[in-house]
């Protein structure tokens, strides 16, 4: 005799655990997206208004102008590590007034990166240089900056 409810409950998983697996990987695509167009908005606000400040707390990405106003501010659910460190902190990049760069604040001379992942192990990451550009992987190479001084504040 067939047990319905078995059958019923067996294609029920069937279905649904490859669509939450989809699920987690669009959001690692999402968020990855929405931190490069937040990342290209204030390298944009910092050439035109001065330096920006983008901080990186818990899940949280904001984005503050000098005088700390938050310009923007979003959530990132699968954001998992922050490789960014500065004169003014961890977890944080500064955009420079002018040009947009990031390398007068910068420990590393080639800036750091930014991972998102899943729970299914999916990963993506964004690298963000000294001259703060973007590029999707992860900087791997940690030469300290030896123009950098430790003076340097925002």
């Amino acid at each position: 005799m067939i047990r319905w409810r078995r059958v019923t409950a067996l294609a029920l998983i069937l279905v649904a655990v490859p669509g939450v697996v989809a699920w987690n990987s669009f959001q690692v695509d999402r968020d990855l997206h929405k931190t490069w167009m937040l990342l290209s908005r204030a390298r944009q606000q910092a050439m035109i208004g001065g330096p920006v400040k983008v901080l990186f707390t818990d899940h949280r990405v904001t984005v503050e102008d000098r005088s700390g106003k938050v310009i923007e501010s979003r959530i990132l659910w699968t954001l998992d590590e922050v490789r960014f460190t500065t004169t003014q902190g961890d977890r944080m990049l500064v955009f420079t007034g002018g040009g947009g760069q990031t390398s007068p604040y910068n420990i590393h001379l080639h800036g750091g990166d930014f991972t998102f992942q899943a729970w299914t192990g999916y990963s993506r990451s964004i690298w963000v240089h000294c001259t703060g550009g973007q590029t999707e992987e992860r900087n791997d190479d940690w030469t300290l900056n030896p123009t950098t001084p430790s003076a340097v504040r925002f």
